[in-house]
């Protein structure tokens, strides 16, 4: 009896503990299509210095198409551009922005997969013709600040 007790306390920490670790791996990998709503920039490196930085607002209609602006700030040249895209966006995390050009036409902007989205992280993933991956890049969410808000 006391040996079943003791086989039955293991067999109940195991399943807890592998419960627990499935359900921390699950959120990690999922992504959420609400959580592109609003503003994020690219997460780059500790140590990593940059010349600026570019900010991308994301403003959905539908679940599968909305505006993109994309903002830079380029502190050696001591300019700023921001561009107004419409973005398209299919259930495998595709995602299309397109540029209106000199003529009225528009070009692809961006042209990447969207593999982790969370409340907080994006990662975008850019690949070469041939199916493998070009460019990873890891963005954040940008917080807005309390002085945002007057």
């Amino acid at each position: 009896m006391k040996r079943f007790k003791i086989w039955s306390i293991a067999v109940a920490m195991f399943a807890a503990l592998f419960l627990v670790s499935c359900d921390k791996d699950d959120d990690n990998d999922s992504i959420n299509y609400d959580y592109l709503s609003g503003t994020w920039t690219v997460d780059y490196p500790e140590g990593v210095i940059t010349e600026g930085y570019t900010h991308y607002t994301f403003s959905p209609k539908t679940s599968s198409e909305g505006t993109l602006e994309v903002y830079s700030m380029d502190w050696l040249a001591a300019r700023d551009t921001t561009y107004h895209n419409r973005y398209t966006l299919d259930a495998n995390g595709h995602l299309q922005s397109f540029r209106k050009t000199e003529d009225g036409s528009e070009q692809v902007y961006h042209n990447l997969y969207i593999t982790r989205l969370t409340a907080k992280e994006m990662r975008w993933v850019f690949h070469m013709t041939d199916g493998t991956a070009d460019q990873v890049t890891d963005l954040k969410r940008v917080e807005k600040k309390e002085s945002d808000n007057r």
